[in-house]
């Protein structure tokens, strides 16, 4: 008789408590679509969602980012949104994986309105989020914004570095725009408000 591994339900377990207790551990193979990584491996999509810079410092202050609809159709998306960070497991014991996304926490009573608008075909819709936004300080890191449109959950990763390394990073990132990303230079300036997570 084969001994029986209780490590992938005992992670799950762990992962619920903490998703329960605040922690918001999301699981590295979560299904997200992400067509901006940090290691550079991304998939074709009907969205590009990508941040304006790869590299922010933890003075930048917001994060400026878009989303490009490369089909015909119309694609619904809503107001809500959701930044997470890549958790190392030297700091997470989650013996089971190497790492996992901790949802970084909004402000209590935060809300999105309900309404979902579309984004036409060929459009870019541009956004933006403030650092002093969330309830705690963005340390430094690596980061990913997670958005819902249509049916997909989309990510698009980004890093954080510390203040004194920021001219260094913007002189290796300098270009890092969108247009590269792409290939597209249309865009609709568009301000989303800013709210609790509803990439659900």
């Amino acid at each position: 008789m084969e001994p029986i591994s209780f490590a992938a339900p005992l992670v799950s377990l762990f992962l619920a408590v903490m998703t329960l207790l605040g922690g918001g551990f999301v699981q590295p193979d979560d299904g997200y679509i992400t067509t901006q990584s940090v290691s550079g491996e991304t998939v074709e999509a009907d969205i590009i969602l990508a941040t304006e810079l790869e590299v922010y410092g933890t003075d930048s202050g917001y994060v400026r980012y878009s989303a490009v609809n490369t089909t015909d159709e119309p694609i619904m998306y809503g107001y809500g949104w959701r930044l997470e960070r890549l958790i190392d497991s030297e700091v997470v014991p989650v013996a089971y994986f190497d790492s996992v996304w901790q949802v970084v926490e909004f402000p209590d009573n935060t809300a999105f309105p309900q309404p979902s608008p579309w984004i036409m075909p060929g459009e870019t819709l541009w956004l933006d989020f403030d650092f002093d936004f969330f309830k705690y300080k963005l340390d430094a890191g690596i980061y990913r914004i997670v958005k819902e449109f249509g049916d997909d959950i989309y990510a698009a990763e980004f890093v954080i570095v510390d203040a004194v390394d920021t001219d260094e990073a913007a002189d290796a990132d300098e270009s890092a725009d969108l247009t590269e990303i792409t290939g597209t230079t249309e865009s609709a300036d568009t301000t989303e408000p800013t709210g609790a997570d509803g990439a659900e």
